[in-house]
């Protein structure tokens, strides 16, 4: 005998197993699984909330399609794969993603919205990889219509549904950037997903080389967000807000700026200089040419005011719009379209 369960061994011989009562352990359900798990449940209903089913992807994959979609080169290769095309840790959800796109158009699915919820594996300076929780999404084919004719996804698909699952989330709007250096989307249609200051993911049109490696054709939209960007403590809090018991007041504002002005930042700047009274603003027209000049564009924004505590008069809604008018104008050199 060389441990103590050696002697309790023997003494449990001796005196006989079959005269040892059987206990149930003094286990019992407990609601503390951490804040990881309540995350991953709290992102895919969100997910399922916005008409997406999930894709079940696996966490191995082979280096080539990590390659195809010019993602890290993976840093944990498996020493005895069970077979050649899972012989690494994925660097990116997209592969697993497209594989499932694939799979669902050999069975005669043409219309795709997926999502899939997982973690990537990429090189870090310790001896294990950072493992890093991201959520992915595609959309491919024709977007489900029931008055209209069908039309095929695109840009607006994809920018609305990464805005209404960060808004959702986080209970913050995204600003979307143009990203033109990355490699596994389309130039003309890649952006950057933006949080405040920090990128938290990308978004655009799948590279035609990339769908051609994976045999999906055009028009693949897809988005990659990391959920480590994540605040935690936001993301689970929810957040209930009365009904509104005044009525709003709209006003639309027509502009017209700089090719290059972006319509968001005029957004944001109506919001703020309408100093909380602005419930909404919405961009409704986007127009070149005609009489405007060579690199000038008028921009046509929806504006709802509403104050929590009273109805605003005509002449509070008037004040506040022309206090707009006047910001946008002195920030964008902006001048109202007649």
């Amino acid at each position: 005998m060389q441990r103590e369960v050696d002697l309790i061994e023997e003494v449990a011989r001796l005196h006989g197993f079959d005269r040892i009562p059987s206990l149930r352990p003094r286990i019992g359900p407990t609601n503390d699984v951490g804040t990881r798990e309540p995350l991953v449940r709290r992102v895919r209903s969100e997910a399922v909330s916005l008409g997406l089913s999930e894709a079940l992807t696996y966490g191995f994959v082979s280096p080539a399609k990590l390659k195809a979609v010019f993602a890290p080169e993976a840093s944990v290769v498996l020493a005895n794969p069970l077979q050649e095309n899972h012989s690494v840790m994925r660097t990116s959800l997209l592969p697993g993603l497209l594989d499932s796109a694939v799979h669902a158009r050999r069975h005669g699915e043409r219309s795709v919205r997926y999502f899939t919820l997982g973690s990537v594996f990429l090189e870090s300076k310790t001896p294990l990889p950072h493992e890093v929780p991201r959520i992915a999404f595609l959309l491919a084919g024709e977007r489900p219509s029931f008055l209209e004719r069908h039309a095929p996804y695109d840009a607006w698909d994809i920018k609305g549904l990464v805005v209404a699952f960060v808004d959702r989330m986080l209970h913050k709007v995204p600003r979307i950037e143009a990203g033109e250096q990355l490699a596994h989307l389309h130039p003309r249609a890649a952006a950057i997903i933006f949080v405040g200051d920090e990128s938290v993911g990308t978004a655009g049109l799948l590279h035609p080389d990339v769908a051609d490696a994976f045999d999906l054709g055009a028009d693949v939209w897809v988005a990659e967000i990391d959920l480590s960007a994540f605040d935690l403590e936001a993301a689970l809090r929810v957040r209930y807000a009365p009904i509104p018991r005044f009525p709003a007041s709209s006003r639309d504002l027509s502009v017209v700026v700089s090719e290059a002005t972006r319509a968001g930042d005029v957004g944001v700047a109506i919001m703020e200089a309408a100093r909380g009274l602005a419930e909404r603003v919405e961009v409704f027209d986007l127009f070149k040419g005609g009489a405007l000049s060579q690199g000038q564009v008028s921009l046509a924004f929806h504006v709802v005011y509403r104050a929590g505590d009273r109805t605003l008069t005509d002449a509070e809604v008037d004040t506040q719009h022309a206090q707009v008018v006047s910001k946008v104008s002195e920030r964008f050199g902006a001048s109202l379209r007649a």
